[in-house]
């Protein structure tokens, strides 16, 4: 359960015996709310989802003998939906931009088998692992 950064007050009085609670996170048709109205606590809750059922996914995506073409489907149906579901009532700053990158780019060297070492040994750019599995960072997706 994620926690919220300020702690839960007590119910206050609207009129006579009429009482109002506060909650500062709750869930609301599976979207996170928070009390500021920022999505960041919901994108790092879909990440974390999406991140497991990546994990779930490991046998499948992991295994050269299963073609690029289909685990990248795989991974395009299943796990990106897991990651921006409900992503399109989102606000999104550039910090949110780079973790929903910074997420797609671990699962894709993962299932290509690049290690960030390889990157920069070989000069490999990220842009060309995309291409490699014709993914679109979820950025502009």
């Amino acid at each position: 359960m994620l926690r919220s950064r300020v702690a839960d007050t007590a119910p206050f009085e609207i009129s006579e015996g009429r009482f109002v609670t506060y909650s500062p996170l709750f869930r609301y048709l599976g979207t996170l709310v928070e009390y500021t109205l920022l999505d960041n606590t919901d994108i790092d809750s879909r990440i974390q989802q999406a991140q497991g059922a990546f994990e779930n996914m490991r046998p499948v995506s992991l295994n050269k003998k299963i073609p690029r073409c289909r685990r990248a489907g795989l991974f395009q149906s299943l796990i990106v939906n897991v990651a921006l579901w409900g992503g399109d009532s989102w606000s999104l700053t550039d910090k949110e931009y780079k973790a929903l990158d910074v997420f797609q780019n671990r699962c894709v060297r993962r299932m290509t088998h690049v290690t960030c070492f390889q990157l920069k040994e070989y000069h490999l750019k990220q842009a060309e692992l995309n291409r490699r599995l014709n993914l679109l960072p979820l950025s502009t997706t």
